[in-house]
């Protein structure tokens, strides 16, 4: 498995409505009509780059962007209909504050891959407390008794809150399923060496899940990479992305050029 970020420069004045125009042009048309649904520029930024993601990696096995097509599942997720390529291509989308995020496999038939990233902060006027209680019913009853040693620990809270929640995410959408899955039957558990990861009890076997970190302007950053791992061991890990070499950062503008 692979992961493609991309940090949008909201704030640099490097997002011309040029530039817009030219990227939008490079993606299929129903999609253009989505992204041009959303009122503020941020998002349709943000669904703009998931659209190119995956065009930019077809793009070098040497796909023309004509050929490319996409559909998806009853649940919603994308994945990609023709053209057929010698190897499997599963993906899947991802994106949170100013970064987008493509995680993919060419070993999978099944477009069973989920990412999940987000920017670490409580929200303004929450403790870490009050906000896990927002998100009680999507925890496990030992989530939140170990979430409550950390209370008075905004920093570390705040990273075990996001730590059970991209873990969760990464993991449904790796299934394909869409909104409604109990989070709260999935649970897991860092206080376990080696870490854990149960659905309804039963420890996950033979699945592949990353965690990575990694720091912009100030801000902490955690995301998640789940998938399938059949004959192999459980594998949950957390390292940073200067220490990884299955992830990449790419310029916006190469995804347009």
């Amino acid at each position: 498995m692979q992961v493609w970020l991309v940090k949008v420069p909201f704030e640099s004045g490097e997002l011309t409505e040029a530039l817009f125009e030219r990227a939008i042009k490079l993606v299929d048309e129903e999609s253009r009509a989505k992204i041009r649904r959303f009122y503020h520029a941020e998002d349709r930024w943000r669904c703009l780059v998931g659209r190119l993601l995956p065009r930019h990696f077809l793009l070098s096995k040497g796909i023309k962007h004509e050929d490319m097509k996409f559909d998806k599942t009853d649940a919603g997720k994308p994945f990609l209909s023709a053209p057929q390529l010698r190897s499997p291509f599963a993906f899947n989308i991802t994106h949170d504050s100013k970064f987008v995020g493509m995680a993919f496999s060419t070993h999978s038939e099944n477009n069973d891959i989920g990412i999940d990233l987000m920017r670490v902060e409580i929200p303004k006027g929450e403790t870490v407390k009050s906000f896990a209680d927002i998100l009680e019913d999507q925890l496990s009853h030992h989530e939140q008794i170990h979430l409550r040693t950390m209370t008075s620990r905004r920093v570390d809270g705040a990273n075990l809150i996001f730590k059970y929640w991209t873990v969760k995410e990464a993991y449904t959408k790796a299934l394909g399923h869409g909104l409604g899955f109990d989070f709260s039957s999935i649970e897991y558990d860092e206080t376990a060496s080696p870490v854990t990861l149960s659905v309804e009890g039963k420890p996950l076997v033979e699945w592949c899940i990353r965690g990575f970190s990694w720091s912009d302007g100030g801000e902490q950053y955690l995301g998640v990479v789940a998938q399938p791992d059949e004959g192999g061991r459980m594998e949950l890990t957390w390292t940073p992305i200067e220490q990884t070499d299955w992830i990449k950062v790419i310029p916006l503008i190469d995804l347009v050029n």
